[in-house]
């Protein structure tokens, strides 16, 4: 009854937004792109450069480097480690873990562990630095054809490396992505993902990457994928990487139907954390995906096709307002100003019909501004509506 009830209101407020986009045709005048930017660098926001000067790769040896951040995760940590040791495999693979300047025990907890599995499990520690600092040490490290990620707090089956390397092996793949499971932290299910597996031939098209997850974890990557790309420390929505350059440099990715991944819901995951509406670094959710945009284009040499203009709607036109959903109408307005023109300079759009990403880009381009709101709200909630 509770969810019949929750689903109702729901559905309720998509229809009130859905309702309040339909009527409105209103363009807004937009504020010149220099004072956009003025109003953003003086609400405090900083604007950070991607990475450069990228290290090289360690030569590959074994088949498989699955690299954790480690932060103050003295309540997960050893369950984590565990489920990575405890694989049922022919595979050769290692464990590497960057201990970010934890404060907690964790670093006590690794180096117990890795006491007692020599050569399986790697720590090393810096200062702390951020997850992606720690996720390109661990690249750097890695000895793996192949580098898979999995979060501290999170578990993998005792088949994930058998089942994960198999898969890229016997495709010939360049990334693999395979099922996972929200649990709370009694290992209850809470959302089950139930892909259908298959293998993607990148061809450039949307249907290429629509099974394609943008998580960084519960899958694997060809080393070679990280030659010239890495994470960008000191944003937020760093997976969106995943989406804009990883699986567009892939020839061929996996999707496998197995549940293999349990990502642990708590009061403290990074995922509560990037949702803060009111946080001024909300806005990495424009200014990443615009640096990734041109650097996949003119640093990487990707063609600006439709899958990538596809992902940039999708991130700046519907994450991005309910990502922000808390900071002012002027920073939210200085926001809108950027992304429209950053839209219309590069003459991203989304060609399918009835689609809501299409009409919230049209809204973006045409300087609507109330119409993307509604728009981005209305999708907000329909996506919530439990099926």
């Amino acid at each position: 009854m509770k969810i019949l009830i929750k689903n109702f209101v729901l559905r309720l407020l998509q229809i009130f937004y859905n309702l309040l986009a339909a009527i409105s045709f209103r363009k807004t005048k937009l504020m010149t792109l220099d004072h956009a930017n003025d109003v953003i660098r003086n609400a405090g926001y900083i604007d950070l450069p991607l990475t450069d000067n990228l290290p090289g790769l360690a030569e590959s040896s074994i088949d498989l480097s699955i690299v954790v951040p480690v932060y103050n995760s003295e309540k997960f940590l050893e369950r984590c480690i565990n489920s990575l040791l405890n694989q049922n495999t022919d595979y050769c693979y290692e464990i590497i873990c960057i201990n970010d300047g934890s404060l907690d025990q964790s670093l006590n907890i690794l180096n117990r562990i890795a006491a007692c599995n020599l050569g399986k499990l790697i720590v090393f520690t810096q200062s702390n630095q951020g997850i992606s600092a720690a996720r390109n040490k661990g690249i750097e490290l890695a000895k793996g054809r192949f580098i898979g990620f999995v979060d501290n707090d999170d578990t993998v089956t005792s088949d994930y490396v058998q089942r994960i390397v198999s898969g890229l092996y016997d495709n010939d793949a360049d990334m693999i992505q395979c099922n996972y499971r929200y649990v709370d932290i009694n290992d209850n299910t809470l959302f089950k993902e139930n892909k259908t597996s298959c293998v993607l031939n990148n061809d450039h098209s949307l249907d290429y990457l629509k099974p394609i997850s943008g998580f960084v974890w519960a899958g694997a990557y060809k080393k070679e994928l990280f030659k010239n790309v890495r994470f960008n420390p000191g944003y937020w929505y760093e997976d969106m990487i995943t989406l804009l350059i990883f699986a567009r440099l892939s020839s061929k990715t996996v999707i496998l139907d197995d549940i293999l991944y349990n990502y642990t819901m708590h009061g403290k995951n990074a995922s509560s954390i990037l949702w803060n509406h009111s946080s001024i670094k909300s806005l990495d959710a424009i200014f990443l995906p615009i640096k990734l945009y041109d650097y996949s284009r003119d640093v990487l040499h990707l063609e600006a096709d439709m899958p990538l203009k596809a992902m940039i709607v999708h991130e700046l036109c519907w994450q991005f307002p309910n990502r922000s959903m808390g900071l002012s109408k002027e920073i939210r307005s200085a926001a809108f100003t950027i992304i429209s023109n950053f839209l219309n300079k590069n003459d991203i759009y989304v060609l399918e019909n009835r689609n809501r990403w299409r009409d919230l880009c049209n809204a973006v381009r045409n300087r609507q501004y109330a119409k993307w709101i509604y728009i981005s709200y209305s999708e907000k909630y329909r996506s919530k509506i439990s099926s």
